[in-house]
């Protein structure tokens, strides 16, 4: 009877910790970012490609915008997994925040990778090799969401990026707010 019992305890422990860390790891197979508000300062002045026509933006901490930039590969298997999600919160929050899904290898492969896969955001390519100057990293993916010049959160390695604290994160730091019902209700 201990026995039955210490299993049963141990049982409703691991599904309160599963109900804790939330569904995100299960439906998706990905984990929620690590929400750290980091207010490091980086100094940042770089062109990107968009794949479709190569018109160019620059991309730099002179604006007071919100810039969401997750720097991924075609050859990434966790990048790869998180660009749905990406694309979800993309769709929901493109109004309040300006998105560059930067693909580190060539245009071409990356074209022949969008075809047919649905996703709407806009893909862009460095037209420079390597990472520009502060974003330096050795894990692909990394992503950033940064106001200015204030990086509010990097995060290396792949997550589900389609989050209620995502969402409010950028309701917070956006130059437009919305109305947020409470999460329970938000799917």
């Amino acid at each position: 009877m201990n026995l039955y019992r210490s299993n049963l305890i141990l049982l409703f422990f691991l599904v309160s910790l599963l109900s804790i860390q939330g569904c995100s790891y299960f439906l998706t197979g990905l984990r929620k970012p690590k929400i750290e508000i980091l207010n490091q300062r980086i100094d940042y002045d770089f062109e990107v490609l968009k794949i479709e026509d190569k018109t160019s933006k620059r991309v730099t901490d002179q604006e007071d915008k919100l810039i969401f930039i997750n720097f991924w590969s075609t050859y990434c298997a966790p990048c790869i997994k998180e660009l749905p999600q990406i694309n979800k919160l993309y769709i929901e929050e493109k109004d309040r925040c300006d998105f560059y899904i930067i693909g580190m290898d060539t245009p071409e492969r990356q074209e022949r990778f969008f075809r047919g896969k649905g996703l709407v955001f806009p893909p862009y390519f460095l037209n420079e090799v390597g990472y520009p100057k502060g974003f330096q990293s050795q894990v692909i993916p990394t992503t950033y969401l940064i106001k200015g010049n204030q990086v509010l959160l990097r995060n290396e390695g792949s997550a589900n990026w389609n989050v209620y604290e995502i969402k409010l994160l950028i309701d917070e730091y956006s130059n437009s707010k919305k109305e947020f019902l409470p999460k329970e209700t938000l799917k």
